[in-house]
């Protein structure tokens, strides 16, 4: 829907293509990242950019976005290859060629896209699969990390009081009852985080 509705922004008919030039943009392939969702009787739009156009290949990429706010719900790209009606890659008539050039939009390079910003409110599973497995860059808001100063100052006045706090300066679990000393606090937050993964690791050697 949205590369057919660009083609016909620029002019052109998909269909006449097909008759006039037997020119056939098929799809080779298909990739799609959802962000966040939509609900029934949201207003859409779909963003549609030619992101490279050669004489036999032309990539389109697409978002999805949420009219209401400006969100974008998800985001994608397709591969082309221009055939004949005999399934055969063919060139792309000039006519045609020098339209798409003209508008082509580069895909962002993976080291100029926007980080992961940590709000703590609203992570998605595909920005977690991007900073694991992609090597997404994150960085934090000022909202984010305003909050986590105000808490870290709860909790080390607690610690300077005295005070007796689960899993702050006592163990866990059974070790509930044991009290960590001030000096070791801090280590025993390190070890918290560290434990999940050092069994990790020992369960995959």
């Amino acid at each position: 829907m949205g590369r057919v509705e660009l083609i016909r922004a620029l002019g052109l008919e998909y269909k006449r293509m097909e008759i006039e030039d037997d020119c056939h943009i098929v799809v080779a392939d298909a990739h799609c990242r959802y962000h966040h969702s939509a609900k029934y009787d949201e207003v859409l739009r779909i963003r549609t950019r030619i992101a490279e156009s050669r004489n036999r290949v032309i990539k389109f990429s697409y978002e999805v976005i949420r009219d209401a706010d400006g969100k974008v719900l998800a985001n994608g790209e397709t591969t082309h290859v221009i055939c004949g009606s005999n399934g055969r890659p063919k060139l792309l008539p000039k006519k045609y060629y020098s339209v798409f050039s003209a508008i082509v939009v580069p895909q962002t390079r993976p080291e100029q896209r926007m980080s992961v910003a940590l709000s703590g409110n609203d992570l998605t599973f595909p920005q977690l699969y991007d900073v694991a497995l992609r090597g997404e860059q994150v960085q934090v808001t000022a909202s984010a990390i305003e909050r986590t100063n105000a808490s870290r100052a709860v909790v080390e006045r607690l610690v300077a009081s005295g005070a007796t706090a689960y899993g702050i300066n006592t163990g866990f679990g059974k070790l509930a009852s044991v009290r960590i000393s001030t000096e070791q606090v801090r280590q025993l937050q390190v070890n918290l985080v560290r434990s999940p993964r050092l069994r990790r690791w020992r369960a995959v050697e």
